[in-house]
């Protein structure tokens, strides 16, 4: 489920998905890269993604596997702040989930 916007918390800035980490991994990657978050590397073995927001905050976006075929996926500031805006964190949440659709209906 995308989270709804209300008081930040963690829970607005984490979203689960019931498909696979690489699936997830491989199209959060793909959501980061269109939005105004800037990826600088990631490491697809521990599942970080490494990003900036304005040039100059620093942020970690993480995939976990939690169980077969479900994966978290969360966005945070690098200093523990959660201060991102929703609105980009929703969106991103909002391309992973389309992007996964799609893929559901090219089977």
């Amino acid at each position: 489920p995308i989270p709804k916007a209300s008081a930040s918390s963690i829970s607005n800035y984490t979203a689960k998905f019931n498909r696979s980490y690489d699936d997830v991994f491989i199209t959060a990657l793909s959501a980061l890269e269109k939005s105004p978050i800037t990826v600088v590397s990631f490491d697809s073995l521990s599942g970080k993604i490494f990003c900036n927001y304005k040039n100059s905050k620093a942020i970690i976006a993480q995939v976990e596997r939690t169980a077969a075929n479900i994966t978290i996926f969360s966005i945070t500031s690098a200093d523990g702040a959660y201060n991102i805006p929703l609105s980009i964190t929703n969106n991103i949440f909002q391309d992973v989930k389309q992007e996964l659709l799609k893929t559901d209906s090219n089977f």
